[in-house]
């Protein structure tokens, strides 16, 4: 890990041990959360729905209540802790799947889903954990990660569910699964509280002013056109794909939805690694990828050509998940994390739920392949819309001022006579002896060079050079300034008699080797 991307956390002791732990703790508890709802069909018929009529709209409940409960739980988070929120949404996963686990009627089941999502929200409180300790590419590192996490889980745990099936129905290992987000809870309590954004190094000195790196706006807009044209293309795949290749094998067919997310696992830290100083060129060419990739699969009629769809669609998303990320740490910066990415999370499931809804009706009023030429319709257009970020400045820009020092936007400042007139006015009235006077005057401001570094040229010195000054004749030979209650700079004398604090800023530098007298005339 570069120095770049290595964690500042110096009173937390918070490393890449602790961030691949609550990686891994959000993988065992999303196990049941991501590998079981594709099993509804055969849980509802022994719970009474013997048609599994209500599969639909159950499998979007959890997700539904998640994303209103997510920015509550955020902004709790920064209030009273954002360890003990992410405690929180792992133990509320475990009473949910226990109750699901147990149920025996749909409406008891219904209601443990609804706990699911308003108990849950555990991506969101590991994402908010994470950004209170981290930040800049350490943090995007990490929440690549975390969604390397998410992806991992969603292709090996419908397998596990499946291999378990024979032994034990979908619907009891609710229950038995509920183990795992209670381990995930135990584990991440030991891990210790992310320090206060104050108490990092990275933070001990901000820029006077700073550019925005993106809106939380177009941020939220880009998550939800993100996961809609995404997310669309998930629940008919199956169905697509056994339109175009009949007699395919449910192995292969599995295989072939799963291509996408097994490229995101290949290739996540080669792009991140690639694209960290650049995320909005990454952006938009992900967009593009997932708009080609999905309208492919209205295209292809062979095997070959689906699984090239499926990789381009698959290099699409790495590109747009893993540029999200480094937007969203970008964001982050001076912001309370558990606020934002609750509210990232709820824009993210808001467009999941679309993206259910839309699939469903379009693949019944036109068949499988609706929902992917939506989605690529999607992509396409926010691919277009999103065009102008590629002329913002690059990140990098965000750590200087936006307006140069002596930019004709700045009318109150004064020029550079009247500052250099002021300034060594005060500095002979405070050499006189028993003058304690300051000349004042309505334009004698401060300069953005002396603001950047602490001082003001409208006031005499702090800390005024002595090389000029000190070979004039005079009773003091070690310093022109008197050491009584005339400077009042709070700089000690001898710091007073090495150098000018704003003599390097100023845009005037060059009047301080105009030295006044030693002596008063």
């Amino acid at each position: 890990m570069s120095a770049a991307q290595t964690v500042r956390v110096p009173r937390g002791g918070f490393g890449r041990g602790q961030v691949h732990a609550v990686a891994g703790c959000y993988f065992v508890a999303s196990f049941a959360a991501l590998g079981l709802p594709p099993y509804l069909t055969e849980i509802l018929p022994e719970l009474g729905d013997r048609q599994a009529r209500w599969a639909g709209v159950l499998y979007v409940v959890p997700t539904l209540f998640g994303a209103l409960a997510a920015p509550l739980w955020g902004r709790l988070a920064d209030r009273y802790g954002r360890k003990r929120l992410l405690l929180r949404a792992q133990l509320g996963l475990t009473v949910a799947f226990l109750l699901a686990g147990w149920a025996d009627s749909l409406a008891t089941f219904t209601l443990a889903l609804v706990l699911q999502g308003v108990l849950g929200g555990t991506f969101a409180a590991s994402n908010g954990y994470l950004g209170a300790a981290l930040e800049g590419p350490a943090l995007s590192k990490a929440l690549t990660l975390m969604q390397g996490s998410a992806r991992a889980a969603l292709v090996v745990a419908p397998i596990v569910v499946g291999t378990l099936s024979g032994w034990l129905s979908p619907h009891r290992q609710y229950a038995l699964l509920a183990v795992l987000p209670l381990t995930a809870a135990l584990l991440l309590a030991a891990l210790p509280e992310p320090g206060a954004a104050e108490h990092r190094e990275t933070d001990t000195v901000a820029p006077p002013q700073t550019a925005p790196v993106l809106s939380l706006r177009a941020l939220y807009t880009l998550e939800f056109a993100f996961v809609f044209s995404t997310v669309i293309s998930f629940p008919y795949l199956i169905a697509l794909v056994d339109a175009r290749l009949p007699g395919t094998s449910p192995t292969l067919s599995g295989v072939l939805f799963a291509l996408p997310h097994l490229c995101y696992l290949v290739g996540a830290l080669a792009v991140h690694a690639a694209f960290r100083d650049r995320p909005r060129a990454g952006i938009v060419l992900g967009f593009a990828l997932i708009a080609l990739g999905l309208a492919g699969h209205g295209l292809a009629a062979h095997l070959p050509a689906l699984i090239a769809v499926r990789l381009l669609l698959g290099a699409g998303l790495t590109l747009g998940l893993v540029c999200l990320q480094v937007l969203a740490a970008e964001c982050a910066r001076g912001r309370a994390p558990g606020g934002m990415f609750g509210s990232l999370e709820f824009f993210s499931k808001a467009g999941a739920v679309v993206a259910g809804l839309a699939a469903a009706a379009g693949s019944a009023c036109f068949g499988p392949a609706a929902p992917v030429l939506t989605g690529a319709a999607a992509a396409a257009v926010t691919a277009v819309a999103a065009l102008p970020l590629l002329h913002d400045p690059p990140l990098g820009a965000a750590d200087a001022p936006r307006l140069a020092p002596h930019s004709p936007q700045r009318t109150a400042l004064p020029t550079a006579d009247e500052v250099v007139a002021h300034t060594l006015l005060n500095c002979l009235l405070r050499e006189c002896p028993g003058r304690n006077a300051r000349v004042s005057s309505p334009t004698a401001r401060s300069c953005s060079g002396c603001r950047a570094a602490g001082s003001c040229c409208a006031s005499p010195c702090a800390a005024p050079r002595s090389s000029a000054r000190t070979a004039s004749p005079g009773p003091s030979t070690n310093s022109v300034a008197p050491t009584g209650p005339r400077w009042t700079g709070g700089v000690s004398p001898s710091t007073r008699a090495t150098s000018c604090r704003c003599a390097a800023a100023c845009p005037t530098r060059s009047s301080w080797n105009r030295s006044p007298p030693a002596t008063p005339p």
